[in-house]
């Protein structure tokens, strides 16, 4: 299976996740979350819930995602891809990012609205929101190649939360760390 299609089932995955969660916390508030053996830190509303997809050693690539959810309406994830031996991460071109964004719209049902370049942890990547207007479920997404890895930081809820104070700060607080 491409990881291309991996990705498309994480995204679908994300939001059955989404509609299976707890009822809305009464109030926000972000701890810092560190994976050093991941290479990332970031802030979550709560611990996340580490989900892995393929086995280390064995499959061409393993999908890493740390999850937590606000009631049924919101999401925050980092979602990891990490490749074996003799694999390498896809080189961070445009034609890569846009596949990946294409990727993530379609797994998620949504419609991509905007995308453009953007540097994330002091990294060149991209951007882009997409909309799952049957659902209310509007999403930022954040992917960056780096350090051998692809990273996907994604935030979403209802309509405006896109672009909204939590999805911006979740955005923000994601940076590139050392094990």
């Amino acid at each position: 299976m491409s990881w291309a299609l991996k990705f498309a089932g994480w995204s679908a995955a994300v939001l059955m996740w989404v509609a299976a969660a707890p009822a809305p916390a009464a109030d926000l508030r972000w701890s810092p979350f560190r994976s050093p053996e991941h290479g990332f830190q970031a802030d979550f509303s709560a611990v996340p819930t580490l989900t892995t997809s393929g086995t280390p050693g064995k499959d061409k690539m393993v999908q890493y995602e740390f999850q937590t959810a606000i009631g049924t309406d919101y999401a925050y994830e980092v979602a990891v891809l990490e490749f074996g031996t003799g694999y390498a991460a896809p080189p961070a071109t445009a034609d890569i990012y846009n596949k990946l964004v294409a990727g993530y719209a379609s797994g998620s049902n949504s419609i991509l609205r905007t995308q453009h370049p953007r540097t994330i942890a002091g990294q060149p990547g991209i951007e882009a929101i997409s909309d799952d207007d049957k659902n209310n479920m509007h999403h930022l997404i954040d992917i960056v190649i780096a350090n051998g890895r692809v990273y996907i930081v994604v935030s979403a809820g209802p309509k405006g939360h896109e672009t909204g104070p939590e999805a911006t700060h979740f955005r923000d607080s994601f940076a590139f760390i050392d094990k």
